[in-house]
């Protein structure tokens, strides 16, 4: 299973980072990508659990 989220934020907020690794922890899954297409440039986090 793999989990695509899309935000048009800048930067995501220090809450939605935590709501990010509190689902992680929730459904058992180890990574997370979260990918930024609202700037001008490609970004990316990564989170790993």
């Amino acid at each position: 299973m793999e989990n695509v989220e899309r935000d048009s934020q800048t930067y995501a907020i220090i809450g939605e980072e935590a709501q990010i690794i509190n689902n992680l922890k929730a459904t058992g899954l180890k990574r997370f990508l979260l990918i930024n297409f609202g700037d001008h440039q490609l970004s990316y986090k990564r989170f790993v659990v």
